[in-house]
């Protein structure tokens, strides 16, 4: 096998700076108003912040992040996401869905997600594709469907089978969220970066599910490197040990993983994919400093959680941290100096073109006889895809599908939370009922209600935490006297309790709301809350969806463009 390591295509298609110029046309054109902040740090990796800010209250409403070798790199990374992040409109859904949440009627004006969509019925015998692709994302089973149940599909194109089908957005959104979602300069350099970032997650996951110890990976395959000197500077700079490893799996998968030890006793994994070994050694370090800093973790406080247990609470919060942020312990086998298996060098080291790169990636996937769905979000004209590739891409039903569930399932429950003034007893007891499953399926045994509330961060709801809120429920059930309710001790110790307690008033459960003086949410003709995000959103949203229906892609056409 031919190990010595090239990169001969360019790092990108593209110049930073002509990009990031691309991307801020486009998005100026919405109205959108940015910032760019620069995160400073003193090592070789750069990181920068870039913020959506409203212009009638100077909040930030949205924010992504970039990382590279140098500022210009970490800046076109910022932007490239920020326009990945609103063609997939995972703005929406993060801003607007809680403003209009997916219900059984389905009933809709225009278009909820995008204008190709289509409403589907569960149950119905023409839609039995449909409802195959919904079971397989959401792990029900036949006795587990609500026949009659509409819900949104929308076209992806199925590459191996070259045809068209529709997944559910909803569920989509929730159980593989961004993972996938990729932005480039030209479409192969896009579709490169989403499925190398599912190997990446792919590989994450399973270090959970069934620990192994990765092989290292001499650091002399990747000398007359730029990240070969890189590695050597922060050895002697910090005196850090750093071990290459091979995280390919065993099975060809491009993934590299980089295991960095302090003199303290801490350390700090990540992981990096591509198919040029030397890019993703580079995003195994950019990643690693994206905030700045490198988040470490206790080697003792490792060992005070073993055995590993994938089961228990420690180890479920554990891996939904690693999953969103890197934040997480991992399993201490890739502490082992045993590995599982051995490396036997790269399968693809050279790194010639973005086209022949591609055809990797795919041919390891149909290799494995995996399915493989894109779809083009293009509609702004800066290539922009959704890639979801069944048993991969999968994020939020690990450990197992039980947490994924209930969060699909408390949608319903969106317009309780969101119009607590209108809402009535009934509605609010049946959402304490679910929110006890969903806390106790929860990686973090909380619930946070500001998930539900961004486009009004402000809002007195989002600013409690879990146990706040159900306070606040929960007294909202009672009405009384609040010294019929609750101790002095847990009347003192939260602050809404002792505001009512020190009025010395006795409440109506329908008067409460009105006394916190809660904004009728969505109401916003007659509303008086200037720091409330909503309506600069949703004039975001008019002239996004304006654009997608001016720029309709051909997801038939993906790879004929």
């Amino acid at each position: 096998m031919n190990d010595k390591i090239k990169r001969l295509k360019p790092y990108k298609a593209t110049d930073p700076v002509n990009t990031v110029n691309k991307i801020r046309d486009v998005l100026n054109s919405l109205g959108l108003h940015l910032i760019e902040t620069t995160v400073k740090c003193d090592t070789p990796f750069h990181s920068t912040i870039l913020s959506i800010k409203n212009p009638e209250n100077d909040q930030i409403i949205f924010s992504t992040y970039g990382k590279g070798s140098s500022d210009e790199w970490a800046s076109a990374s910022a932007w490239g996401e920020m326009i990945e992040r609103i063609q997939n409109i995972a703005f929406y859904m993060i801003l607007i869905y809680p403003a209009c949440p997916e219900n059984d009627d389905c009933e809709i004006d225009e278009f909820k997600y995008f204008p190709d969509e289509r409403i589907f019925t569960l149950g119905a015998q023409s839609d039995f594709k449909f409802e195959e692709n919904f079971k397989n994302l959401t792990k029900n089973k036949d006795d587990e469907i609500v026949n009659d149940k509409k819900i949104i599909g929308v076209p992806f194109f199925s590459v191996f089978d070259n045809t068209i089908e529709y997944l559910p957005f909803r569920a989509l959104q929730v159980i593989v969220g961004s993972n996938g979602m990729c932005s480039g300069n030209t479409r192969d350099e896009a579709l490169i970066q989403g499925i190398s970032e599912i190997f990446e997650r792919h590989v994450l996951k399973s270090f959970y599910l069934h620990p192994y110890t990765p092989p290292d990976i001499p650091l002399e395959y990747f000398d007359d490197t730029e990240i070969s000197n890189t590695i050597f500077t922060l050895q002697k700079q910090f005196g850090y040990s750093i071990q290459i490893k091979d995280c390919s799996m065993g099975k060809g998968y491009p993934v590299i993983g980089v295991l960095i030890k302090n003199k303290d006793n801490y350390y700090a994994f990540h992981l990096g994919a591509d198919p040029s070994p030397i890019t993703a050694l580079e995003r195994c370090f950019t990643e690693m400093y994206q905030g700045g800093n490198i988040c470490f973790q206790s080697i003792t406080e490792l060992y005070e959680n073993s055995p590993y247990d994938i089961h228990a609470d420690f180890w479920k919060k554990n891996l939904s941290m690693t999953i969103k942020s890197y934040a997480g312990q991992w399993p201490n086998s890739i502490l082992y100096d045993e590995s599982s298996y051995e490396f036997l060098g790269f399968e693809h080291p050279e790194s010639i073109s973005d086209h022949i790169d591609l055809q990797y990636l795919l041919m390891i996937l149909k290799r494995d006889e995996r399915r493989i769905y894109i779809r083009d979000n293009s509609f702004l004209g800066i290539p922009s895809y959704y890639i979801y590739i069944p048993g991969m891409s999968e994020i939020s039903n690990f450990p197992d599908n039980k947490f994924s569930t209930c969060y699909l399932n408390f949608d319903k429950f969106i317009p309780v939370i969101t119009k607590l003034k209108n809402s009535g007893c009934k509605d609010r007891q049946e959402m304490m009922r679910n929110l006890s499953e969903y806390i106790y399926f929860s990686p973090s045994k909380q619930f946070n209600a500001n998930e539900y509330l961004r486009f009004f961060q402000n809002h007195f709801v989002a600013q409690l935490m879990s146990d706040k809120f159900l306070n606040l429920i929960d007294f909202s059930l009672l009405g009384g006297r609040i010294c019929d309710h609750y101790t002095d001790k847990e009347i003192k110790s939260n602050p809404f309790l002792d505001l009512i307690y020190k009025c010395d008033m006795t409440f109506k459960p329908s008067e409460i709301f009105n006394y916190l003086n809660l904004p009728n949410c969505f109401h916003c003709d007659t509303c008086n809350y200037s720091d409330c995000n909503l309506p600069f959103i949703k004039l975001i949203w008019k002239r996004m969806k304006e654009r997608m229906k001016l720029t309709l892609r051909d997801q038939s056409n993906i790879f004929n463009q």
